[in-house]
């Protein structure tokens, strides 16, 4: 059960690793280079800011596909994460926002942060809005991250990458293993009325064995 837990953890981190990797290939022009910077970044702001890869991965990745520049989205999200900590709000909402200002509706950035408004509402650039916030919330990821609470969740983030590795190692087992499960699974779906009276007969057969060993239990005991 641990094993296929971690093995589960491991193929999920597989497929958001892909996914980001796909939005930074079609959308900035480094292509490889870039994935790699983006994976570094997401393992340091991991345990700097204590947030789940699997929550800065697809933030990343909206950023991105909305900017086409790592260097600027990443900028951007370090900004969303203080935004985040300061309000508690989800950092992908909070990420969605910052998307939207980056294409020109910053109604959502100004309901963030109501400090930010006023530069909204006399057509500020989004620099100079993205400014304003990082001196009224800039550094509130780092404090949250520094709490009891902070530590605490950097603590069950290295629990969890360290289940990931360990999943990490099962995968090319299952990769071998799949095509035949496949088939399987394609064999009972086409066969269920089969497969369904080979179960009954089975249960039956147990059941059988657990009343016998009961009563050669009490043969043994009189």
């Amino acid at each position: 059960v641990v094993i296929g837990d971690a093995t589960k953890a491991a193929m999920e981190d597989a497929k958001a690793q892909e996914l980001l990797a796909q939005a930074i290939e079609k959308n900035t022009l480094a292509g490889e280079a870039n994935v790699r910077a983006a994976e570094a970044y997401i393992e340091k702001t991991m345990m700097s800011a204590a947030v789940a890869d699997d929550q800065l991965r697809p933030a990343l990745a909206t950023l991105v596909q909305t900017t086409g520049d790592l260097t600027y989205s990443q900028e951007l999200l370090n900004t969303a994460l203080d935004i985040s900590a300061a309000t508690g709000t989800d950092l992908q909402s909070v990420t969605d926002a910052v998307a939207k200002a980056y294409a020109g509706n910053t109604k959502a950035l100004g309901n963030l942060v109501p400090s930010v408004r006023g530069l909204i509402k006399d057509g500020a650039s989004l620099d100079t809005v993205m400014q304003a916030l990082n001196a009224t919330v800039g550094g509130a990821a780092t404090v949250a991250a520094n709490s009891a609470e902070g530590q605490m969740k950097r603590l069950q983030l290295t629990i969890g990458e360290t289940k990931e590795a360990i999943g990490a190692a099962f995968l090319p087992i299952i990769a071998q293993l799949l095509p035949y499960l496949q088939r399987f699974a394609q064999y009972a779906q086409n066969n269920s009325e089969t497969i369904a009276k080979v179960m009954i007969v089975v249960g039956a057969l147990a059941g059988g064995i657990l009343a016998l060993n009961a009563a050669i239990k009490v043969i043994t005991i009189s």
